[in-house]
C-alpha cells in the first residue's frame, strides 16, 4: 500500500509537471484500463455486472477525455518549456490527493483478497 501511494505520488507530479515520461505512463495505464473495461463488457452475466461495466468504461472514457484535454492546455504547453519547480502554482496539494488515491487502491485490493477493511473520511 505505501509503494502504490508513492508510485502514483510520483507519477500524478510528473503528470502535473508534463513530464514526457510519465504523462506516457499515465497514457498507458488509462489506456489499457479503458480496452480492460471494454474486454469486460465481453463475460457480463447480468444487469448488475452489465451496469458495473458500463460505469467503469464511462469512468476510462472519462479518465482519458481529462488527460487528452490537460495534455492540450496552455499549463501544460507552458510546463513543457521546463521550468524551475518553484515558478508556478504549487502542485503540492494535488500530489496530495495522488498519494491518497494510491493509498486508497491498496486497501481496495486488500478487499479482493478476501480481507476487509473499513475507511471512514472526515473532511473539515
Amino acid at each position: 500500500m505505501t509503494l502504490g501511494a508513492l508510485l502514483v505520488g510520483y507519477v500524478s507530479a510528473g503528470v502535473v509537471r508534463a513530464r514526457r515520461v510519465r504523462i506516457v505512463l499515465a497514457w498507458v495505464v488509462l489506456t489499457l484500463a479503458f480496452v480492460g473495461g471494454l474486454a469486460n463488457l465481453v463475460s457480463i452475466d447480468g444487469p448488475v455486472q452489465a451496469a458495473h461495466a458500463v460505469l467503469a468504461l464511462a469512468a476510462g472514457a472519462g479518465a482519458l477525455a481529462g488527460l487528452a484535454t490537460f495534455c492540450r492546455s496552455d499549463w501544460y504547453a507552458w510546463q513543457r518549456t521546463c521550468p524551475s519547480a518553484r515558478e508556478g502554482a504549487p502542485i503540492v496539494r494535488l500530489v496530495v490527493i495522488g498519494v491518497l488515491v494510491g493509498a486508497l487502491g491498496g486497501y481496495v485490493g486488500l478487499v479482493d483478497s478476501a480481507v476487509t477493511t473499513r475507511v471512514n473520511v472526515n473532511v473539515g
